[in-house]
């Protein structure tokens, strides 16, 4: 009969339960991702309906397995900031900013740490 090594057998759980958790985080990532994403282009300003559309989300998988995610304008990346945060117009006017990107990223972090909280068993 072989003898059952107390600290490879939680070793192997804890690879298991850390897998179980990595998985789940990762699945978190991407859906909160592709909320924000959604709920930026519902509130972006439409002129020719470019710059609503080209929102899209980047995944990227680390070395670790960790997946990062990145919500870009891919249409027009030039203007985010010009609409975000206002400008100035060529005959000296200002147009007013209209939040559309940090109001929703603050909500969409607030849900996302809740779930990662849940996730983990907090």
């Amino acid at each position: 009969m072989s003898e059952i090594n107390l600290a490879d057998l939680i070793d192997n759980e804890l690879k298991i339960y850390s897998k179980d958790v990595q998985t789940k985080l990762n699945d978190i990532v991407k859906s909160k991702a592709k909320k924000l994403k959604e709920k930026i282009q519902e509130s972006s300003p439409v002129k020719t309906g470019k710059y609503k559309k080209g929102w899209t989300v980047k995944e990227d998988i680390n070395g670790l397995g960790d997946v990062t995610a990145t919500v870009y304008n891919k249409a027009k990346p030039q203007i985010t900031h010009l609409i975000q945060n206002g400008h100035v117009t060529r005959d000296g006017g200002r147009v007013a900013g209209r939040d559309h990107i940090s109001s929703n990223r603050d909500q969409i972090e607030e849900e996302l740490i809740e779930d990662i909280k849940k996730a983990i068993g907090e």
